[in-house]
């Protein structure tokens, strides 16, 4: 019996540009912004409060989310660490 295989659609240049566009949109669960930023949920509300992080968004009643840009960028912006006193 042969089963056919799934084979990966080449996905035109077009596609690909939209999905770039589009990756500002991507919503993050709370469980997604701590694995990138390695903070608890505590300390990411904290931070929120106190308007040093990205504020949540309201996707659904019941459902909130961060915006992966946003969260991106607050990354981004973190200050380089100084490592002139390890070096010794």
């Amino acid at each position: 019996m042969h089963i056919p295989r799934h084979e990966p659609q080449d996905r035109s240049a077009p596609q690909r540009e939209f999905d770039i566009v589009l990756a500002h949109l991507r919503f993050l669960t709370m469980i997604e912004v701590c694995a990138l930023t390695t903070y608890t949920p505590t300390h990411i509300y904290r931070l929120e409060r106190q308007g040093k992080f990205p504020r949540r968004r309201r996707i659904g009643p019941n459902r909130i989310g961060f915006l992966l840009h946003e969260v991106e960028k607050w990354m981004s912006d973190r200050p380089v660490a100084d490592l002139s006193d390890d070096e010794e």
